[in-house]
């Protein structure tokens, strides 16, 4: 993900809590079934919640959805946050 898009997700995550969140993804008009997949991939720690960076990874898979292309079944490694990395190993 460009350094660019990632600092406008930084940005917008801290004004917003996880209700706008959610809403802000319905929004998108994507089915319930690709959220979900957005949701699971994101979620890389699988703890149920998405921190900062998980929550621009989501931003992120939306995005890419939204313009014409099929979500991964699993996470790519170069989508990993950096920080998640070890998580994701584990998993």
């Amino acid at each position: 993900m460009p350094l660019n898009e990632t600092n406008i997700y930084l940005e917008l995550f801290h004004l917003v809590n996880s209700a706008f969140i959610t809403l802000l993804q319905m929004k998108s008009h994507l089915p319930n079934t690709e959220l979900a997949l957005i949701w699971r991939l994101a979620d890389v720690d699988r703890d149920g919640y998405l921190d900062l960076e998980q929550w621009a990874l989501a931003n992120h898979l939306v995005r890419v959805r939204l313009e014409g292309h099929q979500l991964p079944h699993t996470l790519p490694n170069h989508l990993t946050p950096p920080s998640l990395k070890s998580a994701a190993s584990e998993k």
